[in-house]
């Protein structure tokens, strides 16, 4: 991986996207069950209203409408690509901070698309606005990783750095939004990328600088007792919490 973050835990050890995805599944089956009883109560209920919030004050519905989705294909393209991005940038970035950008991107995005879609909107539900806020953090982190996209109807896969990618969807969504095309909630997706791109430029812009005095040569004795404190301190809160010795103790231990 390109730029100062590299992926280092294992493929289970992602709880923030592992919960994610579950609570998002689970939540789905209650709304198809529940709407199916109430005659699509559930939804109306839990579903992001200008009418609910700005008229009732239901402000709850900034949260409970990342829950909700509009059928199988809409929940399984959110929950694709919060896996694709959200495993690696987890584990850059800690799982306390994921959890913070996904439900902070949702929110933002809820607020976008009450601002920006006008009073004749009816209803925004699904996680799009949070899963492209993961999406667009990944790319602030790592913008030079090397992403390889199949996009219809185009037969091959194309490869763009993740930056690329980031600013060629963010334009598309604002010429959709202009257009109004769609029944689609663009103004949540340009609303939560933007909050989670500003969100992952800070972390970015927090990365440890070069220590002085340099940090130790090569063939410097590495400590297993050391090492094991650095996993410690990745796992709990991060590769971007690490400094420049650590960073390059833990390259070195990698190599041997």
């Amino acid at each position: 991986m390109n730029g100062p973050y590299q992926r280092v835990h294992a493929p289970s050890a992602f709880p923030a996207v592992r919960a994610i995805v579950l609570v998002t599944v689970v939540a789905f089956v209650v709304q198809q069950l529940g709407d199916f009883r109430a005659h699509g109560g559930i939804t109306m209920a839990l579903g992001l209203s200008r009418d609910g919030v700005l008229g009732h004050g239901w402000v709850w519905q900034l949260v409970t409408y990342m829950l909700l989705h509009a059928g199988f294909l809409h929940i399984l393209m959110n929950m694709v690509v919060l896996y694709s991005f959200g495993r690696d940038l987890e584990a850059m970035i800690g799982t306390l901070r994921f959890a913070l950008l996904y439900v902070a991107s949702g929110i933002v995005g809820g607020i976008g698309w009450l601002v920006l879609s006008g009073s004749g909107a009816g209803l925004c539900i699904g996680a799009s606005g949070a899963v492209f806020g993961v999406a667009a953090a990944f790319a602030a982190v790592d913008p030079d990783r090397q992403l390889s996209l199949m996009i219809f109807p185009i037969p091959v896969p194309i490869t763009m750095k993740a930056r690329t990618m980031v600013l060629a969807y963010g334009a598309c969504t604002v010429l959709l939004l202009l257009g109004n095309f769609g029944n689609i909630a663009h103004a949540a997706h340009l609303s939560g990328g933007l909050c989670g791109y500003w969100y992952g430029r800070r972390i970015r812009s927090q990365a440890p600088r070069a220590p002085w005095p340099p940090a130790a040569p090569e063939d410097a004795a590495l400590d297993p007792v050391d090492v094991d404190r650095i996993l410690e301190k990745i796992k709990a809160e991060g590769l971007g919490s690490l400094t420049r010795q650590e960073r390059d103790m833990l390259d070195r231990a990698s190599r041997r």
